[in-house]
């Protein structure tokens, strides 16, 4: 029973882990299509999301492209990175994309 126990409390304590940096890494994404679609450089973008994924220790690949959001020019910010392992699970690889419309885009 205890073994059963300790099974599941680190099965959610996996899932926690893994929630927390795919919602960190999504809101590096965001802030980085934001600081893209105000400078519209992608070098700002990069720079920012690797900033950000840094400041909680992931190690993640960013890539840049300009897409239409909406009709209207923008970049999509994508992130890749390897899910955090708790004990013997592998959790494999997380990846999160954010749009942001670049400023002064006329409809």
């Amino acid at each position: 029973m205890t073994a059963f126990v300790l099974v599941v409390v680190l099965g959610l304590m996996q899932l926690a882990l893994t929630l927390h940096v795919r919602h960190t890494l999504l809101a590096c994404a965001s802030q980085a299509a934001r600081a893209a679609a105000v400078a519209a450089t992608a070098h700002d973008a990069v720079g920012r999301a690797d900033a950000c994924a840094a400041g909680v220790g992931a190690a993640a690949t960013v890539e840049v492209e300009d897409v239409a959001v909406g009709g209207l020019p923008g970049v999509r910010v994508t992130m890749r990175a390897p899910a955090p392992v708790l004990g013997v699970w592998s959790a494999g690889a997380i990846e999160v994309a954010a749009r942001g419309v670049l400023e002064g885009a006329a409809p």
